[in-house]
């Protein structure tokens, strides 16, 4: 009798999806340092909320919009 195949570890699957990203051209930067002034900007432009000001997770969907504005149509 064949023994079914172990689930990959989380680790494994990781890695797996950052091999895929890299094939496909993106670039990841882990960790990215928010100047003194630029949630304000944020903020200004509508991408981010006063409100969500403080929450990491909107902040870099706010910083993703920020960046898509610069992107080639």
């Amino acid at each position: 009798m064949i023994s079914p195949r172990p689930l990959p570890s989380p680790a494994a699957e990781r890695m797996r999806r950052c091999r895929e990203r890299k094939r496909e051209g993106w670039v990841t930067v882990p960790a990215v340092g928010v100047p003194p002034g630029f949630l304000e900007e944020l903020i200004a432009l509508g991408l981010l909320t006063a409100w969500d000001s403080e929450d990491k997770t909107a902040i870099r969907r706010a910083l993703e919009r920020f960046l898509d504005g610069f992107s080639a149509p």
